[in-house]
């Protein structure tokens, strides 16, 4: 099943959300000292990379006109939890989850906004 731009923008924009929502919830020091903490931030910031690889993949064109937000280091992200998690810092999930998530979902924002104009 293809999926269209505003989709893909939402879902992302969505699991941005969901990140915030899991950091309101927890502490670093939570995050720090007890592995379900750690594990689930971790699946949650996974998620927004996975829509990152998604639009790298079957939408580069919105890479390329937006260098600014960071698609491809989410999508870096990503493969690091998925495939290193013997080498997952704690610190930086939790500052990745705390400050470069809520930015991203802020810069999609207005982006999100323009393709559900565009599909009117």
């Amino acid at each position: 099943m293809t999926r269209e731009l505003p989709e893909v923008l939402s879902a992302l924009h969505e699991a941005c959300v969901r990140v915030e929502r899991v950091c309101g919830r927890m502490s670093w020091e939570s995050v720090r000292d007890d592995e379900i903490h750690e594990l689930a931030l971790a699946k949650a910031v996974e998620l927004v990379g996975e829509m990152a690889y998604q639009l790298r993949g079957d939408f580069p064109n919105i890479i390329f006109a937006h260098p600014e937000i960071p698609f491809v280091e989410a999508a870096t992200m990503r493969h690091r939890l998925v495939h290193s998690y013997d080498t997952l810092d704690p610190r930086r999930l939790w500052l990745t989850a705390t400050a470069s998530v809520p930015k991203l979902r802020r810069q999609l924002e207005p982006i999100l906004i323009d393709a559900d104009e565009d599909l009117s």
